[in-house]
């Protein structure tokens, strides 16, 4: 990786030891070092990136890129990437847009409406995120939500008890005032847009397969539709 650079005791043009340039080698190829620089093309897997302006931190074809963010159910800061488990779901993280009015009828389309993968691709008897995880990400505060206000799909009862699901939905900030000081949120790091919100659609390995807007629900159930079974041609999944 050195070779023909400059030694520590002569160091090269500019001034710049071999010490130097080993670790801005290291830092240009951080990504790739950690095994993160894989990039998927366009194809049954991976969606076009028609929209990836709507969240341009999260490119279509990569490893999901975590961020910071606030468990609305007890105001931690966690990392977003680390609810995901390695469990062979499909994952939907959808941030809201600013007025959360394309975000609430994303939210109950998914969970009513007989296209959405949510309801075509799982069996009856199986739980709500058997084949989809959906998760919800606010671009305000814990203490500017109510967990009771939630739409249903992100408070699931889940498992052979039929416990609910309190840990669905985030926020993008702890407190008001950290929002109101524009602290640097999941939304600024990850460019997504605050006015009209995404669709993140994550592979069960991880990759982002398609960035949508919020509207884009046609384009959610097509892409899905060519990768997972219908219910009635699925085998019974195994309960958690």
């Amino acid at each position: 990786m050195l070779a023909g650079s400059p030694t520590r005791e002569a160091p090269g043009p500019g001034g710049r030891s071999r010490d130097d340039l080993l670790a801005t080698y290291f830092t240009q190829q951080g990504r790739y070092t950690a095994g993160v620089a894989t990039r998927y093309p366009a194809g049954a897997l991976v969606g076009g990136g028609e929209h990836q302006h709507l969240a341009t931190g999260f490119e279509v074809g990569t490893r999901f890129h975590s961020a910071p963010v606030t468990r609305l159910a007890d105001a931690r800061r966690v990392h977003l990437g680390h609810a995901a488990r390695a469990d062979g779901r499909w994952r939907l993280y959808l941030f809201a847009d600013r007025a959360r009015l394309a975000w609430d009828a994303a939210l109950t389309w998914l969970a009513e409406d007989p296209a959405s993968p949510v309801v075509r691709h799982r069996r009856a008897d199986d739980d709500v995120d058997a084949v989809l995880d959906v998760r919800g990400i606010l671009p305000c505060s814990s203490h500017e939500v109510e967990l009771a206000d939630l739409p249903a799909l992100l408070r699931p009862r889940t498992g052979a008890l039929g416990l609910v699901d309190l840990e669905k939905c985030f926020t993008a900030t702890t407190t008001p005032a950290a929002a109101a000081g524009g602290e640097v949120d999941v939304f600024d790091l990850r460019g997504v847009d605050r006015d009209e919100g995404a669709m993140v659609l994550v592979r069960p390995d991880q990759h982002v397969a398609q960035v949508l807007p919020l509207t884009g629900t046609r384009e959610l159930s097509a892409f899905l539709a060519g990768v997972l079974l219908d219910a009635g041609a699925q085998e019974p999944l195994t309960r958690r």
